[in-house]
């Protein structure tokens, strides 16, 4: 009884907390702040990062693909953030890596690299928990998310459903009032003998998909392999000092809720749900239309996949519900 009565005095500590609209700026001579670059992964969610409360976050996200490793290696001498040099993603977990401290910033600058949704390797509800649990972690710690940046590879020809899926995520992970910090990064430029295609395809994409987070203050930046234009990116951002929470930080930490209840989470067992159905229409016209065995077991496989992923996440879904009941219980 004594432990249930402690956890919930730990949940009530959670509800309660509270960040500072400004961060706590700190001098480059302070001698906790490490001179080193990179931060480890941070995959285990039982302790946060090696985080200080004068660290300025910048994460970046975007599909699988989408070129957010090669975006972070432009600040370091060498390969510090691992590139995918095949089909498919190799960023598997969700790693930080702090600036090298020599640009005159009063806080240490840390960039975090985070898996790509509808993963080629990962599963994107195991996704989601990686990031949502490293988010928490940080503002818990008392470290500010500065801003967010969204690679988008230019390469692709065409908004797929994995785009959009990747982007619907990235936008209810942010919520509407983080516009403003974020920055939509079109990336792969100089990789084609003719940059006009890319400049309609980034015209078509301001247009169509970008144009309400345009209007909210989001802006259009080009990654070129360039790290002049990357610190110049890196400081657009810092000058907004937009330093409150994104809107998944607010619902896992100060409202409390479990990561089914968040608008990350019920899009994406909507997008479950939307997957399973898909699939089993799609075997069923396989099978009436005299399709191979091996088609139709895979199209089986993946929906079993989908079905668990669906199942855990209803799991989820439903523990908060008895711990409010008991939560009040424990208050009256």
């Amino acid at each position: 009884m004594d432990s249930v009565l402690a956890f919930f005095k730990d949940v009530r500590a959670i509800a309660s907390f509270r960040n500072d609209d400004k961060p706590k700026q700190r001098s480059h001579s302070d001698d906790t702040i490490k001179q080193r670059s990179r931060l480890g992964d941070t995959t285990s969610l039982d302790s946060p990062l090696e985080n200080q409360t004068s660290d300025l976050i910048i994460v970046v996200m975007g599909a699988t693909g989408s070129g957010k490793s090669t975006f972070i290696n432009l600040f370091f001498d060498h390969e510090e953030a691992p590139v995918g040099k095949r089909l498919g993603s190799h960023t598997q977990k969700v790693n930080a890596y702090a600036l090298p401290v020599d640009r005159g910033y009063q806080s240490r600058i840390v960039l975090v690299d985070t898996p790509g949704f509808d993963d080629s390797k990962g599963d994107d509800w195991e996704i989601l928990k990686q990031i949502s649990g490293w988010l928490a972690h940080s503002y818990r710690a008392d470290t500010k998310v500065a801003g967010v940046i969204y690679c988008q590879n230019m390469l692709h020809n065409r908004w797929s459903g994995a785009s959009d899926r990747s982007f619907q995520m990235f936008q209810k992970i942010c919520g509407p009032a983080a516009a403003r910090k974020i920055v939509l990064m079109t990336t792969m430029w100089g990789m084609m003998t003719d940059d006009h295609i890319l400049e309609e395809r980034e015209q078509e994409l301001k247009a169509a998909y970008w144009k309400s987070m345009i209007k909210r203050g989001s802006v259009v930046r080009r990654s070129r392999l360039s790290r002049d234009a990357a610190l110049d990116t890196l400081d657009y951002i810092l000058m907004k000092n937009a330093y409150y929470p994104l809107l998944h930080q607010n619902e896992i930490v100060e409202l409390g809720m479990s990561l089914s209840q968040t608008q990350a989470g019920r899009g994406l067992l909507e997008s479950y749900q939307k997957l399973i159905g898909e699939h089993k229409r799609e075997a069923t016209k396989l099978r009436e239309e005299g399709g191979s065995t091996q088609e139709v077991e895979e199209i089986e496989a993946r929906m079993r996949k989908a079905g668990e992923a669906l199942k855990e996440a209803r799991g989820d879904l439903r523990i908060p519900r008895l711990w409010r009941v008991l939560f009040l219980k424990f208050e009256l």
